[in-house]
């Protein structure tokens, strides 16, 4: 707490120069990117709030998850209504603006046209199908098959390139698929079960177009 408050309490000052006049803007919202002590500054600064938030609904019948200022709520509709309407008033108070355009409620498709009357004129989107969540994906299963495939044909077309690079520098090749390039599916094979097929084209790019790119033979399963 003392080290944030050390680092935060006072604006940091921007510097705005054309080369014959200099001038300063005050950094008064948010955190430096890629501050360690991000996670714990969102933590204490929204703590409060979701306090507040959890008095203001019945919790057996609304549940709140929050990820730094990503808030997320589950439970019945009318219950999350008031979570919604409770955290427009009183979260710009804390700094924090939610944003309706930004936001989804994800419902069950006998659901739908209820949730659309409920949240009318607050200019969220209302679906049954389902939507991207902190990297990962939630609704149908149709929708989350189309969800993945659309990321593995991006992974597939990003290890091809991988491997024409890897033909001329392996090593600057390798170094780049362990160390960036493969992070972007172990995320959504944590997250999103069921979909080992469907991981079938990468694992057909990496075994027949990166590995023999970087090693200059092709591999078997022997």
């Amino acid at each position: 707490h003392r080290f944030i408050a050390n680092t935060y309490q006072k604006p940091a000052m921007l510097v705005v120069s054309d080369k014959e006049k200099t001038d300063y803007l005050g950094s008064h919202e948010g955190c430096t990117q890629g501050d360690v002590a991000a996670m714990a500054f969102y933590a204490l600064g929204v703590k409060p709030l979701i306090t507040e938030l959890s008095s203001s609904v019945n919790p057996s019948a609304c549940k709140q998850i929050w990820y730094a200022d990503d808030s997320t709520a589950t439970g019945k509709l009318i219950e999350i209504k008031k979570w919604w309407d409770f955290l427009c008033v009183r979260g710009p108070q804390y700094g924090y603006h939610p944003k309706p355009s930004k936001t989804v409620l994800i419902v069950k498709e006998d659901c739908l046209q209820i949730a659309k009357q409920i949240f009318k004129g607050c200019g969220i989107q209302v679906t049954s199908r389902g939507e991207r969540h902190l990297g990962a994906v939630l609704g149908t299963e149709e929708f989350r098959k189309s969800y993945v495939e659309d990321k593995v044909a991006k992974w597939v077309r990003d290890v091809e390139q991988l491997a024409d690079i890897g033909k001329d520098d392996p090593q600057a090749a390798y170094s780049a698929f362990t160390k960036a390039l493969c992070h972007r599916w172990t995320f959504v094979q944590r997250t999103i079960p069921g979909i080992s097929d469907l991981l079938t084209p990468l694992e057909a790019a990496i075994r027949q177009s990166f590995l023999p790119a970087i090693i200059g033979r092709q591999v078997s399963d022997c």
